[in-house]
């Protein structure tokens, strides 16, 4: 749990990023889940030293805690969860503009071709000056 809060307050954090790292953790509260339901606790190592003290009746606590918290997390990042990202978004210059939509293909020319553009996405996305230069993207 440290790790993920850790990531989310990067201070360059775009919004793909943003539902990456929650997708990410709530498909590993999915896996654990389903692992612990089965008394497989390799991805639980503290857990996994303690396998021998537990009851079936600790194990469902456990279970259920994780489920609960994977439906917690579901609920409250559901906007970031179902955020529509266009390819072009991640790669915007492997991207072919005709597969674009119709009122972005200008501006995707333009950034394509913009050889002062910086070179990774995620730098690119950050820049103070894309919003201005390419209002539509």
């Amino acid at each position: 749990m440290n790790e993920i809060n850790l990531q989310l307050q990067g201070k360059i954090l775009t919004l793909v990023d943003t539902k990456q790292i929650n997708v990410s953790f709530i498909e590993k509260l999915n896996l654990f889940y389903h692992n612990i339901s089965r008394n497989e606790f390799y991805n639980l190592p503290g857990l996994a030293l303690l396998t021998n003290e537990f009851l079936p009746e600790d194990i469902d606590v456990y279970a259920t805690h994780l489920k609960m918290l994977k439906d917690e997390m579901t609920t409250r990042f559901q906007d970031v969860i179902n955020l529509k990202i266009e390819t072009w978004m991640i790669h915007p210059f492997e991207t072919s503009v005709t597969d674009v939509q119709v009122d972005v293909q200008e501006e995707m020319v333009e950034l394509q071709k913009d050889i002062t553009s910086p070179g990774g996405t995620e730098e690119m996305w950050l820049q103070r000056f894309v919003p201005v230069k390419y209002p539509k993207l």
